[in-house]
């Protein structure tokens, strides 16, 4: 029986249910559960949504209590624990604020008793100070801790690397731990005091923990329950999108929280936006986003039957992690050895680390792909960024803007007659994949005709033949492409073509300049004047910068004196992956902010 237009759209409202429910066990998933069941966690709670606006509300009460504190000491006030007032002016009232109410929400999340929450709390401040010690001091240093930071592993044997290393510095103060234990507690203290948020207790006779109050208690819970709302994990639809109507109105069937067709948190701009009248931009979004596609069978029944033999061919990532080589027999009495080992260990682990991510994201393509496998069309409703960049909202599984798993993994629903300029350009596509991407159309084309044996061998027999496809830069959008090839060759230019043939700009940024400019040079770098091969701006930069270089007397040039010169992208180090109680974008932020105030 037919399924009608009404059944596919229940199916569609239960597809959207489910992708909440999806997204709501993801971010449960990697809370700490405050307050209940088991503390583990992949986040700390100061990082999640309500963590950081609790934070925004406690530090500037509980800076003032720590700067009144440390005044009173450093006039010669009474109190019981003075030297708290050392570690805690070491740094600025705001930060040692941000660091304790952080360590405080993690801490209870986790229930870590009141001694180690206090101890923590010191060593945050501690290590915050000789972190910007350090910085001021030896950048370079600075810059090598962050990066081994940067890995979020804290192990005993890292926490002693860094110490040492503070240690050569001249900045590893210590400071005995009961002095660490009365400086945190004090911390905690006026924390509590003076937000009112957490209290600590007592439990048993000798056992005492921070907990939250009951209120804050029960406004976390809420906080998070709304969060887990704002998450979901967006699929693809079996029905045509809304169409964009307005900047607030489109996309999926049911209603979604913040649900936009800009992406942008300006509050101010969407306001702006209410207001305008984009039917161009409404009719270029919904037409994307109409498109409809389906999952390719073939190649997802190859790529799981790789996967499920352990992966690896065609650039998949490995299903079991590499075995670490045993210890040499001569480990104990062999330095060099010894050492030679432990690189080769710190590689392979390191290797296993990285396939980690790339097989949670294997792994869900393929759930997705195989969930929407029998579905006739399949849809992917889109949005903006701000620049007006049209993207996908559905990108967990195959997408059509995706890495080459994502895409080899889709093809057009809606199939035609390949023709035989169509067939030309799948050759062109073909050859692209296999990166012959610098020669001219004529001698792609070529290519494929003398490789064809080939083509049509990974076509029939992708897993025991040659594997000509597994050679190719994109592989699995390769072998996509071998098996349409094998079609046309088969049947000729009657043969239904399903598969995406991608044409890519040449710096789509240059081509607008160029064009408004009118600019023939600029238009010939980028490829917008008719040409016997493709044009690159990339290398044609280089090759002037290279030039330059060449020609120059700085000494500083020297060592770029050559004929030769490598392309390559900056390598950049996300500071948000640093080490938990050491949050420098926040602190920057606070330090900014006192000094516009002062």
């Amino acid at each position: 029986m037919r399924e009608t237009f009404k059944d596919k759209l229940a199916r569609q409202i239960a597809l959207e249910d489910e992708s909440r429910a999806l997204g709501a066990s993801r971010y449960r998933a990697r809370r700490p559960l405050p307050w209940r069941h088991e503390p583990s966690s992949t986040d700390e709670e100061g990082d999640l949504p309500p963590g950081r606006q609790l934070l925004r509300l406690a530090i500037q009460p509980t800076a003032e209590a720590i700067r009144s504190f440390c005044d009173v000491v450093n006039h010669g006030g009474g109190s019981r624990i003075p030297e708290a007032a050392l570690i805690l002016s070491s740094v600025g009232a705001e930060e040692a604020a941000y660091l304790t109410g952080r360590v405080i929400l993690s801490a209870a999340a986790e229930g870590k008793k009141l001694t180690a929450t206090a101890i923590a709390v010191a060593d945050a401040i501690i290590e915050h100070q000789q972190m910007e010690n350090l910085r001021r001091a030896r950048a370079d240093v600075f810059k090598g801790v962050l990066r081994v930071q940067a890995h979020g592993v804290r192990s005993l044997k890292m926490k002693r690397k860094i110490q040492a290393v503070m240690a050569d510095c001249g900045f590893d103060q210590p400071f005995p731990l009961a002095m660490r234990i009365r400086t945190g507690v004090k911390a905690i203290e006026l924390f509590c005091d003076a937000t009112g948020l957490f209290a600590i207790e007592s439990q048993g006779q000798r056992t005492k923990y921070v907990r939250p109050t009951e209120a804050v208690h029960k406004w976390l819970e809420q906080q998070h329950a709304r969060c887990e709302l704002l998450e979901p994990i967006s699929l693809p639809m079996i029905v045509r999108p809304r169409r964009w109507s307005s900047p607030f109105k489109g996309g999926y069937i049911t209603k979604r929280p913040g649900n936009r067709l800009v992406k942008q948190a300006n509050a101010a701009y969407h306001d702006q936006l209410r207001d305008q009248m984009m039917p161009a931009v409404y009719d270029a979004v919904n037409a994307v986003q109409e498109t409809a596609w389906k999952i390719n069978g073939p190649i997802l029944a190859i790529m799981r039957e790789i996967w499920d033999g352990g992966g690896e061919l065609g650039d998949l990532p490995a299903r079991n992690p590499q075995p670490i080589p045993p210890r040499p027999a001569d480990y104990a009495e062999n330095e060099e050895a010894a050492n030679r080992w432990k690189r080769e260990a710190s590689d392979i682990h390191d290797l296993n680390a990285k396939n980690v991510s790339k097989k949670l994201a294997l792994s869900q393509r393929l759930w997705v792909a195989t969930k929407f496998a029998d579905e006739e069309a399949i849809y992917f409703p889109h949005s903006l960024d701000f620049r007006g960049r049209v993207y996908p909202l559905a990108t967990g599984g195959p997408h059509p803007q995706g890495d080459d798993v994502a895409k080899a993994l889709l093809t057009f629903a809606d199939g035609h007659p390949i023709t035989e300029d169509g067939a030309r350009w799948l050759a062109i596509h073909l050859a692209g994949l296999f990166g012959i991407d610098k020669v001219s159309f004529d001698e792609r084309v070529q290519w494929v005709w003398d490789n064809q044996t080939a083509i049509l061998d990974s076509a029939a027999d992708p897993l025991d033949g040659q594997r000509f496809w597994a050679t190719a830069d994109s592989p699995f959008m390769a072998l996509a492409a071998c098996l349409e090839w094998a079609g046309y060759i088969r049947e000729g230019a009657d043969f239904i073509s399903h598969l995406p043939v991608s044409l890519d700009g040449s710096n789509s940024g240059l081509q607008h300049f160029s064009a408004m400019l009118r600019d023939p040079i600029g238009a010939k770098a980028v490829n917008l004047e008719p040409g016997d091969r493709p044009q690159d701006i990339y290398s044609d930069v280089a090759a002037a910068v290279q030039a330059r270089v060449n020609e120059s007397y700085d000494p500083a040039a020297t060592a770029w004196n050559s004929t030769s010169f490598t392309l390559s992208s900056p390598c950049c180090c996300p500071m948000n992956s640093l080490a938990p109680v050491f949050a420098p974008r926040k602190i920057q932020a606070i330090r900014a902010k006192r000094s516009r105030r002062n």
